[in-house]
């Protein structure tokens, strides 16, 4: 009697692991990394673009300071140095237009001068360390979610618009949706920027990324910047120029205070004005990405 067999089944054979395509390897590699490559490219842009419009601020306030110091000079009016610094700082401030001055406050909020014991300058330390992390944009600030809404418009050249249209929505939001368009106005105005389609246009293209999700993390990246460059740098300024003051080499009587009635940007410009312009006024690349 023959020996029996027992039905065989074909055994498949072995796909082969993913982990053994590099092919699929490099499609997932690219796919992870784009939507941060496309994050950081718009960060940089928009530090470019706010850098341009500080610069811009800067020579428009040193150009307002000449013609006022030109026409001191003509009207031969005696007054102390002190009376001249101010005269000159009233020319700088009026120099600046009320949707310039709003721009400059959504870029990096109003400080209040450093107390004795310096405890605005420690709150300010501490808001800006690196342990701190990213800035939660729903805290309420209104310095991220401008950049976010300046950022998420760069990426889909969409303007800035309310979608929601509940009250506590417009409250958050009515100051800084105009102001985002009043800076996109500003740049396009003087060419700084050519946005890539009309106002008519709007929606019109659908991006691969939802974009206040894209730009999320590096608002608050460049939102922190930003502070460190512009509020942290006006504390050091102050510092520096009282220690001029002491050495002699500025007026004793020259008034070196942190103006909270203006922007910290404004300071920092008056600041670094008195001290021969020690520091850059443009925004800088971070070396560390948020990813």
């Amino acid at each position: 009697m023959p020996g029996s067999t027992m039905p065989t089944t074909a055994t498949p054979a072995p796909s082969t692991p993913v982990l053994d395509r590099p092919d699929l390897q490099q499609l997932t590699m690219e796919c992870l990394q784009e939507a941060p490559h496309l994050a950081a490219g718009i960060k940089r842009e928009a530090q470019r673009l706010v850098g341009q419009f500080v610069e811009a601020m800067s020579k428009k306030m040193d150009a307002a300071e000449l013609r006022e110091m030109d026409r001191l000079q003509s009207s031969k009016v005696s007054m102390t140095e002190a009376d001249q610094v101010r005269k000159l700082f009233e020319a700088r401030r009026d120099a600046i237009s009320d949707d310039e001055c709003r721009i400059l406050d959504h870029l990096c909020e109003r400080i209040k001068p450093m107390d004795d014991n310096g405890e605005n300058e420690q709150e300010c330390e501490k808001s800006s360390s690196e342990d701190n992390g990213d800035i939660d944009d729903e805290d309420g600030s209104e310095q991220v979610r401008f950049l976010q809404s300046f950022l998420a418009f760069l990426y889909s050249g969409n303007y800035p618009q309310m979608k929601d249209k509940t009250v506590e929505s417009f409250f958050k939001n009515t100051g800084i949706i105009p102001t985002v368009n009043t800076f996109i106005n500003w740049l396009v105005e003087r060419k700084l920027y050519h946005p890539p389609r009309s106002r008519g246009e709007i929606g019109v293209v659908q991006m691969p990324f939802t974009p206040c999700y894209l730009v999320r993390s590096v608002s608050s990246q460049l939102a922190l910047e930003l502070k460190r460059m512009y509020r942290n740098g006006t504390f050091d300024l102050s510092k520096k120029t009282e220690a001029m003051k002491k050495k002699g080499t500025l007026g004793a009587t020259i008034d070196t205070k942190i103006q909270e009635y203006i922007s910290a940007a404004e300071n920092f410009l008056h600041l670094n004005k008195l001290t021969n312009n020690s520091r850059r006024i443009a925004s800088f690349t971070s070396s560390r990405q948020p990813f």
